[in-house]
């Protein structure tokens, strides 16, 4: 009998803090900190889990 490692299964979407807040400075022009907070621009991307 072959033993197949299987990852344990990861909840998905997997975003961590640190990804959101990079793509929000790779997205948006530098500007107000709170500006991308205020007013996030209309970019498509997945939906994302609440992170608070």
């Amino acid at each position: 009998m072959a033993r197949i490692s299987i990852p344990a299964p990861v909840p998905m979407p997997a975003w961590t803090d640190l990804e959101v807040v990079r793509l929000l400075a790779i997205s948006t022009p530098p500007a107000s900190p709170l500006s991308p907070w205020s007013s996030p621009p209309q970019i498509p991307s997945p939906p994302l889990p609440p992170i608070l």
